[in-house]
């Protein structure tokens, strides 16, 4: 019996995972919500808030992955509105640092 390839078999696992995420944010979130700069469902990682902007019906969604922040609406379910902030990297850009 053949199964294929170690390889094949991760990425069916990480195929299986991702879809079991997303369907847990489905029903947690009432849909789910990737992140315009990282690409990932943002509510899968610990930290990510949402602040409500007075007097809108929009929200800023700050992301638990990368920190970036992006503007929804919520609706039935959360509804992608535009990109706001770019999230700031934690380490210095490496053309940056001074070679010695």
């Amino acid at each position: 019996m053949i199964f294929g390839t170690t390889q094949q078999r991760i990425d069916k696992v990480i195929a299986r995972a991702r879809a079991r995420i997303e369907c847990l944010c489905e029903k947690a979130y009432g849909g789910w919500t990737k992140c315009p700069w990282c690409r990932q469902i943002m509510h899968a990682y610990e930290g990510t808030t949402a602040d409500d902007i007075s007097e809108t019906p929009f929200s800023i969604l700050r992301c638990g992955n990368c920190k970036g922040t992006s503007i929804w609406q919520w609706g039935l379910g959360w509804h992608f509105v535009r990109p706001a902030d770019r999230p700031i990297p934690d380490t210095p850009n490496p053309s940056d640092v001074k070679q010695t």
